[in-house]
């Protein structure tokens, strides 16, 4: 009928007569509605397909006939009758606002919270499985589920602020569950007649919904403190072994695998307080007296999940962080070492955190337990090298060692020395940092300027003046997220990241920055929008899926991995090596104008090789004494070091770029 009619509009001869244009904004609202409502029900049935059909077929025959002119502007055409009328009368009729039916409101709002829910955790499956296929870090990937969690206990808590009395998690649950039920063809009155052997009719609901994992909790938290005896892990099937199981097989290893790890985090909550993570918190909040949240059946839901996607390499979080501990623990017996040779013990006492997270992860029944707690071995990841960045940055940041040598070396060509060789290290830190920090707004040109950015001329002598770097600056999103990991009483704000993101999205393309990054239609976003295109959609939306978020905020951590995994006392330890040989070849001078240059001092030589420079560059500073070369013996020291592969050691040691051709990081479909 509808066809028909559509039909015999189109076929009015009067061409004036057109279709308003909210006539097609609604038809196309409906539709989509439609269409979302097949997708949510596993696609409908095929009276529900028929009628999308329809509906497409009446659009498309009225679309010749849309009005140009838009409904705002046809309405507006009665404005002045509109306007006179209220002015002249008043409306003397009686009348009451009809009530909502919050009923129905609960049951609709619950219903698509628990669908957000669903695509959450299969977003996180997904980021999992490219993780375990080495396409990305695990620092990204943990705390990308990190924030899920966060982000569900939010969106939680604002549905509950709706709906007051309704914050347990199983009257949340119920509107899906017998929704989904009645159209399995299982009726409510049948579920509880089902037998043992008939589960397969609700398992995938059940999976929904999570309630196995809820139902397991439920009963840990009457038992507890009694701890259940079950199993270990490592007797439960894996990868495809666990696809070919029964579903009641299936239920009874995810009741062991989650007992295994309850029995374990009162353990982890007595002996590791360094950062706890979401589980580590839906444990102790579930342990509070109040009802079980769905947020924290989630947390639990998620870490089945997970060692479901690994399968057989349900390890590797665990090796991988061993692999961090082990690299970090040497770099830090490095720096002990190089502060007593260098007579620097002030910068030993800045490792207090690094030394915590170290000693707590060489714990051996803590090691056992984060052998399947792979979350826990992302969080440790990153607070690991948090701690080793913060003390790189101190340490920089107290001696001048890095900036003053990058001033030093980016002079010399400007003297015609060191010009075919580059130092890749601390050009990487330059693109990192921007030259303001190590040349002021205007880049020396000569030998003159980069003396008077380096130094200042004081009463009685030269200084060399303080810069300090400031290395998170150079990963905002990460360090957002660590702060929040450091201070125990600051709640992770989705919003806040959300709108941190927002931005940092032109900062964080390829397109706009000059270290090298993926190209933004490999991996970044969605593959046929530009950075600038995505957003402006993402502020003209202002709040994204939550699947969306955690997509963005995935895939700009992974772009600042490379850049938090730069070791700053690495260069920092080169550079002084460098300031040692400069200060020998110095000391076998006939004569030393500038005095000693002791341990504490060290990089203070730079100012004078410039110094020096002065009087070699030009005749009219030769009153102030002759060169002594000082500053073609910074060149020649500097240069032996890049030849011996010193300038790259830290890049080289870096994690490497995604390969545009072979990323498989799960984008968005914005």
């Amino acid at each position: 009928m509808w066809v028909e009619l559509a039909e015999y509009i189109s076929k009015i001869s009067d061409t004036s007569f057109t279709v308003p244009q909210i006539f097609f904004v609604i038809l196309e609202q409906i539709i989509s509605g439609r269409k979302e409502a097949e997708q949510a029900y596993d696609g409908g049935d095929s009276g529900h397909a028929f009628c999308i059909a329809q509906l497409q077929e009446v659009l498309n025959i009225l679309l010749p006939r849309r009005s140009q002119v838009s409904s705002l502007a046809e309405d507006d055409a009665f404005k002045d009758i509109w306007k006179q009328q209220l002015q002249n009368s008043k409306l003397k009729a009686r009348f009451r606002t009809e009530e909502l039916d919050s009923f129905e409101d609960f049951y609709l709002s619950s219903y698509y919270l628990i669908l957000d829910v669903i695509n959450i955790r299969r977003y996180l499956k997904e980021l999992w499985s490219v993780y375990n296929e080495g396409a990305i870090d695990l620092v990204p990937v943990s705390l990308a589920t990190n924030l899920a969690i966060s982000l569900v206990r939010e969106m939680e808590a604002e549905f509950d602020g709706q709906f007051p009395g309704k914050e347990d998690y199983e009257i949340k649950t119920r509107p899906y569950y017998v929704a989904k039920t009645r159209l399995s063809g299982v009726e409510e009155t049948e579920i509880e007649q089902l037998h043992d052997t008939d589960i397969t009719k609700l398992y995938n609901i059940h999976e929904d919904v999570m309630l196995n994992c809820y139902q397991t909790l439920e009963g840990h938290i009457k038992l507890f403190p009694h701890k259940v005896i079950v199993p270990p892990t490592n007797t439960l099937s894996t990868g495809s072994g666990r696809m070919n199981l029964p579903d009641r097989e299936k239920v009874r290893e995810d009741h062991i695998l989650l007992l295994n790890l309850l029995n374990d985090l009162p353990t982890l909550l007595r002996e590791d307080l360094v950062y706890p993570d979401e589980i580590m918190g839906a444990y102790r909040s579930s342990k509070s007296g109040n009802k079980i949240s769905l947020w924290q059946v989630l947390a639990f839901q998620i870490y089945i999940d997970t060692y479901h996607v690994l399968g057989p390499n349900t390890s590797r979080p665990w090796i991988e962080l061993q692999g961090e501990v082990d690299s970090i623990g040497k770099k830090f017996e490095k720096h002990e070492k190089f502060c007593n040779l260098a007579n620097r013990q002030g910068d030993i006492g800045q490792t207090g955190s690094l030394k915590e997270v170290l000693e707590i992860t060489k714990k051996p029944h803590i090691a056992t337990i984060l052998q399947r707690h792979h979350l826990r071995c992302g969080i440790y990841k990153i607070c690991l090298r948090g701690a080793l960045q913060s003390l790189g940055g101190n340490v920089i940041n107290r001696s001048g060692s890095v900036v003053t040598m990058y001033q030093l070396y980016h002079a010399l060509p400007r003297a015609g020395l060191l010009k075919e060789q580059r130092w890749e290290d601390l050009d990487f830190l330059l693109e990192l940092h921007g030259h303001e920090i190590f040349l002021d707004a205007k880049v020396p040109t000569n030998i003159a300027t980069s003396f008077n950015s380096l130094a200042e001329i004081v009463p009685g002598g030269i200084t060399r003046r303080h810069r300090e770097l400031t290395p998170h600056s150079t990963t905002p999103i990460t360090n957002f997220y660590l702060d929040a990991l450091q201070n125990s009483e600051k709640q992770i704000n989705p919003e806040q990241i959300n709108n941190l993101i927002i931005q940092l999205l032109p900062s964080l393309s390829p397109e706009n920055t000059t270290v090298k990054k993926p190209e933004p239609e490999s991996i970044f976003l969605h593959s046929t929008m530009g950075v600038k295109e995505v957003a402006a959609r993402w502020k003209q939306w202002g709040k994204i899926s939550p699947e969306d978020l955690l997509a963005n905020f995935a895939i700009a951590l992974q772009l600042e991995v490379r850049t938090y995994f730069y070791d700053y006392l690495e260069v920092h330890r080169i550079c002084w090596k460098i300031f040692r040989d400069i200060r020998t070849r110095y000391s076998q001078k006939p004569t030393k104008p500038f005095g000693a240059f002791e341990d504490d001092n060290l990089p203070d030589i730079a100012v004078f090789c410039l110094y020096d420079g002065i009087k070699r560059e030009s005749p009219k500073h030769r009153g102030l004494g002759e060169p002594i070369g000082l500053l073609e013996d910074a060149a020649k020291c500097i240069s032996n070091a890049l030849d011996t592969g010193l300038g790259a050691m830290v890049c080289k040691g870096l994690p490497a770029d995604p390969d545009p051709e072979t990323s498989k990081y799960p984008t968005i479909a914005l």
